[in-house]
């Protein structure tokens, strides 16, 4: 009876060092995540203003009789400054994912780079479709909405120039703000559970590119990501569509032929109905798939899940206190763009 006993113990003993363990490596992602956000953000506030001082010091020097502000209206026209305001912020996001890296060199740190079943990258294809060319028509409304006037700082896509922008405004981004986003960040909050992590995660995503006219798109696209990761436990398909969705996007600017101005397609004909219908259509059929798979997932492992993981009880605030003075900065910064272009138009 007493080795009953003694067996009994040493497998509860067994059990409370497993769930102290558990409890650690979910503070940690949560500690890791949070100050994730905070350091990017912090690093691209950081990145804009030093951008700033160098514009407006070049500004001054090339047109020394013009006006700071007519100044700085020529030096936007130049091509080197469109393609640095594009490329100056995943530089810096990049500078900040190395220095997270290393600073937790001696803690396992998931970035999200895994092999991935196929599936989830077949899936890509018709949810990044369904997202283009099924919601874009959303930015319209909440612009209308808030009579806001997008500005225009896209460079020239002439000849070798797509080339650049390809790699400057589709590629880094797919691979910096994966990372970040869908990697470290969404690892300090899919602890909390998967519909928490993926909107909080959205609404993160969306307001740190501090940029009113891609918000409500950019939540949406941010959320379905994050749902993506999670499911497929792997960047590489939301890597794959946000790389296509810049991609298309350059397309559509070089080449016209979506919903702006006199588009091949233009904004509320037929044709462009049909097509937003349809889309609409593939991405709720994809997404209906992706949790009806879910769902069977989650009922064929009912009751499975053994008491160690039931008794860790993940805290919210942990994440939050690491990430809150990055989501105060980027909020701020939201508010700031928003009203100076109101104000300016």
């Amino acid at each position: 009876m007493s080795s009953m006993n003694t067996y009994f113990d040493d497998e509860n003993t067994n059990d409370a060092k497993i769930n102290l363990y558990k409890a650690k490596l979910l503070k940690q992602e949560q500690r890791i995540g949070g100050l994730t956000y905070s350091i990017v953000v912090f690093f691209s506030l950081l990145a804009n203003f030093i951008f700033s001082l160098v514009v407006i010091a070049i500004a001054n020097k090339l047109f020394p009789n013009l006006s700071a502000n007519d100044a700085l209206i020529e030096i936007k026209k130049n091509q080197l400054y469109r393609y640095s305001s594009f490329i100056i912020i995943p530089l810096f996001m990049g500078i900040a994912i190395l220095s997270i890296v290393f600073y937790f060199q001696k803690k396992p740190i998931d970035l999200g780079f895994k092999k991935c079943n196929p599936f989830y990258l077949y899936l890509s294809m018709p949810i990044f479709l369904g997202l283009f060319f099924g919601l874009s028509w959303v930015n319209s409304l909440f612009l209308k909405a808030i009579n806001y006037q997008p500005s225009d700082i896209m460079p020239n896509l002439d000849g070798i120039h797509f080339y650049i922008a390809i790699l400057v405004i589709a590629v880094l981004p797919a691979v910096v703000e994966e990372i970040v986003f869908r990697g470290l960040v969404l690892n300090g909050l899919k602890g909390n559970g998967t519909i928490f992590a993926c909107f909080v995660s959205g609404m993160l995503f969306s307001i740190f590119h501090m940029n009113p006219e891609q918000t409500i798109y950019q939540f949406i696209c941010g959320t379905i990501f994050a749902y993506i990761a999670i499911r497929a436990n792997s960047i590489l398909p939301t890597m794959l569509i946000h790389f296509f969705n810049n991609f298309i996007a350059l397309c559509n600017y070089k080449f016209n032929f979506w919903e702006t101005g006199n588009a091949l397609i233009k904004e509320g004909s037929a044709l462009y109905i049909i097509i937003i219908v349809l889309a609409f259509i593939m991405l709720l059929t994809s997404l209906g798939f992706l949790m009806y798979s879910h769902y069977r997932e989650y009922k064929k492992n009912t009751g499975k899940s053994s008491e160690v993981d039931r008794k860790i009880q993940p805290k919210k605030w942990v994440f939050f206190l690491y990430s809150g003075a990055g989501i105060i900065g980027a909020v701020g910064m939201w508010f700031s763009v928003l009203l100076a272009s109101l104000i300016t138009k």
